[in-house]
């Protein structure tokens, strides 16, 4: 599911791994630097019934699949390519 790039920007829509296992599809809606050095500030929609937005402040290698852990739960996002109409 991995795209070419690697690099996941506003708009992108991600799978978000938790303890290793599929959770739930969201959709990155802003990028931000945060004031610490190397971090942003990133909102995703959650696309779950009903929609629910979070913000997570990360490493740029994390939004980008890097693996990392929040709470002490392991985590990974990691970028789905678009579907094009055949």
């Amino acid at each position: 599911m991995r795209r070419e790039s690697g690099i996941n920007l506003e708009g992108d829509v991600v799978l978000i791994y938790y303890q290793d296992e599929p959770s739930v599809y969201a959709r990155i809606e802003a990028i931000e630097p945060d004031v610490k050095k190397d971090w942003y500030r990133v909102t995703l929609l959650m696309l779950t019934i009903p929609a629910q937005a979070a913000t997570w402040i990360l490493r740029e290698e994390y939004f980008n699949g890097a693996p990392f852990t929040m709470g002490g739960q392991p985590l990974r996002i990691e970028g789905v390519d678009r579907v094009r109409p055949s």
